[in-house]
């Protein structure tokens, strides 16, 4: 193993902290106030793209079902099936009311 020089070490540390822009991060730290601030609005951001992406979905999902339940229900059969069950509940009802 060789050693390596400690200045040539502590350069590389230094070129890594640059580029990961620590200087920012520790001066966020030493304002807790703006670090606060800076999460809640985050936050808030995060919520409201939620809330419309979730408002979206829904609403796409809810078009494509009432289309698919428009021609599902437009199928001859399936209209007769339902009028002869509205005829039959119709002829039943007067007889199941109560007389006052």
């Amino acid at each position: 193993m060789t050693e390596k020089d400690p200045a040539e070490l502590l350069q590389k540390i230094e070129a890594h902290l640059e580029r990961s822009n620590f200087e920012a991060y520790v001066d966020l730290l030493q304002k807790p106030g703006r670090f606060i601030l800076l999460n809640f609005l985050a936050g808030v951001a995060r919520g409201f793209g939620l809330a419309v992406g979730m408002g979206v979905i829904v609403a796409v999902a809810a078009f494509i079902v009432s289309q698919m339940l428009s021609h599902i229900l437009s199928i001859p059969l399936l209209g007769q099936l339902i009028a002869q069950l509205v005829k039959e509940v119709q002829r039943y009802l007067p007889q199941t009311l109560p007389k006052y």
